[in-house]
């Protein structure tokens, strides 16, 4: 079987995709560090802002994800407790980052045999693949599109399938059981799917809302544990323990010494 990262059509995500006042554009109806691009000119001003911060707390607030704002007023008079889009957020390069060294820890443990960049998928709506028979990821070329469907998120997506794969019943794991086993996980990871990705609905497949699939929804709370932690705790904190719980049995080493 085929485990892949969320497919559509390019007409059906265009029509998601609103145009905002202030030259940002947006992703579904919610501003979130993967939801959002564009916003040049705000951006800039942003940008003078904080490169007058310390230099310290400058490079510790963009370590992690705060509530983003697209006001610069707003945001400079609330620095510790908000991120404006590009500026403060983790950057696209740290995504990545620890989605490799996700990759690495998983790979150590025989789930991932090797990972293709660069491949050039048919799909051109299609950014990464698992296969499972043979333990390979590919990831398409960088595009110009959402933070969230970036390398970084998409290979953190990626990997959860790998241990998603080893963790099912064929695995010897948890057998009979789901992820996700209580209404308030399974409504966390779905947030989290949502910020992630934006609102999507599958044209054709097996689910008329992707997100009714179990895997799907442990691959957003996995993608999101991984590249931003301490948000993925604090917006979704009963979904993350129980993706940390399921990894952990996978790969035990798997939060060890990692920036994550």
């Amino acid at each position: 079987m085929l485990y892949r990262f969320p497919k559509t059509i390019a007409a059906d995500m265009n029509s998601q995709v609103e145009t905002l006042t202030d030259g940002f554009e947006r992703l579904g109806p919610d501003d979130t560090p993967f939801t959002l691009r564009g916003g040049e000119e705000k951006r800039d001003q942003a940008a003078t802002i904080h490169h007058q911060r310390d230099t310290n707390e400058r490079t510790k607030d963009e370590q992690s994800n705060e509530p983003v704002s697209r006001g610069v007023s707003e945001w400079k008079q609330n620095l510790r407790t908000l991120d404006f889009p590009f500026i403060d957020t983790i950057s696209c390069e740290t995504y990545l980052d620890r989605a490799w060294q996700a990759a690495a820890a998983v790979q150590e443990h025989g789930l991932i045999e090797e990972v293709h960049c660069n491949v050039c998928f048919e799909d051109p709506n299609l950014h990464g693949k698992f296969w499972p028979g043979i333990a390979e990821i590919e990831l398409a070329p960088e595009r110009d599109y959402f933070p969230g469907y970036a390398p970084g998120p998409t290979l953190a997506h990626e990997v959860s399938h790998s241990v998603y794969a080893a963790w099912t019943p064929d695995a010897g794991f948890e057998q009979g059981q789901q992820a996700f086993r209580t209404r308030s996980q399974q409504e966390q990871a779905e947030s989290l799917s949502l910020r992630l990705y934006g609102p999507f609905h599958e044209a054709t497949g097996p689910f008329v809302d992707y997100r009714l699939g179990d895997e799907e929804l442990f691959a957003a709370a996995f993608t999101s544990r991984i590249i931003e932690p301490m948000a993925a705790r604090r917006n979704a904190p009963q979904a993350v323990n129980r993706v940390e719980e399921i990894a952990t049995i996978t790969v035990p080493t798997l939060f060890d010494g990692n920036s994550f």
